[in-house]
């Protein structure tokens, strides 16, 4: 009698929160690690995210048992987990990842499509206007050279 061995199931459930506020962190990337190299991590294809209240569940019976949290303006955060291991109601703390830039320069993509507008228009208030306007509707944001 031939028995097929069982794959072992690796799981983790929980909520992911922000580490300063404590608020739930909607649509957190959540994924198992297939390596880590020099050249950096390797993703296994196997993941999902967080709902709109930052709960998750993942589970995994390729023997992957590190998992990834990663979020726009966060840090990122590992979480080790043993193989087989199922682990609920696990609170994942991301820090924020604070970061600012020297100096911007802000310029509206088109300046004819502006300007030809403005020129359309004699009352000196209507231009202030749509200056504002199409420079609001219409940026481009770039780092300076400085």
């Amino acid at each position: 009698m031939v028995s097929a061995q069982q794959p072992v199931r690796t799981s983790i459930s929980g909520v992911v929160v922000d580490a300063e506020t404590g608020e739930t962190l909607p649509f957190v990337q959540i994924y198992y690690l297939k390596s880590t190299t020099s050249q950096g991590m390797v993703p296994s294809g196997k993941g999902t995210t967080s709902d709109m209240d930052g709960n998750f569940r993942i589970s995994s019976s390729e023997g992957y048992t590190t998992l990834t949290f990663q979020m726009l303006g966060y840090k990122t955060e590992m979480v080790t987990l043993r193989k087989g291991q199922t682990r609920t109601n696990a609170k994942i703390k991301l820090k924020p990842d604070v970061y600012g830039l020297q100096d911007i320069v802000v310029t509206p993509k088109n300046r004819k499509r502006l300007y030809g507008v403005m020129s359309r228009h004699g009352d000196r208030d209507k231009k202030e206007k749509l200056r504002k306007k199409f420079i609001f509707m219409d940026l481009k944001v770039k780092k300076s050279k400085n």
